[in-house]
């Protein structure tokens, strides 16, 4: 505190001035105060420029396409275990099939409900393959045994 003091005494015995001298009057004479009460522009707000006239619609049955695009993954990751990757694949390829429908017929797109569709048909037909590989293998196992 007691540097704070006299750091004020040095500035105003450096500037010749009084510590508590009045603030309108100086040694060069009467210093003008800015006016306050300049009157102001009115308010004129910018219109809303870009703005949607109407809140924009969801599409219709999205979780269903969430749903099938995930099953359809994991469908396409687990095709060499036949007990997960085939019903994930066909409950996938369901769901986005329903989710597509929906959307098409309120005119919506959907693409995750395709991107669904797609991972699902390729898992069942990986799917397909691969049981149909494994039978003519353990066909051709049992011929020469």
């Amino acid at each position: 505190m007691r540097i704070i003091i006299e750091m004020k005494r040095r500035f105003f015995m450096d500037n010749n001035r009084e510590p508590f001298e009045n603030n309108q009057q100086s040694q060069e004479g009467n210093i003008e105060q800015p006016q306050y009460n300049a009157p102001q522009p009115p308010y004129n707000p910018q219109p809303n420029y870009g703005m949607p006239s109407q809140q924009p619609t969801a599409v219709p049955a999205k979780g269903l396409g969430i749903a099938g695009m995930v099953l359809g993954i994991v469908g396409l990751v687990f095709f060499c275990i036949p007990y997960i990757g085939f019903p994930c694949s066909v409950i996938g390829l369901v769901l986005s099939g329903v989710s597509s429908s929906k959307a098409k017929k309120s005119g919506m797109k959907n693409g995750m409900a395709t991107a669904g569709i797609v991972l699902s048909v390729i898992a069942l037909a990986i799917d397909v393959l691969g049981v149909t590989a494994l039978a003519g293998l353990a066909s051709s196992i049992l011929d020469y045994a």
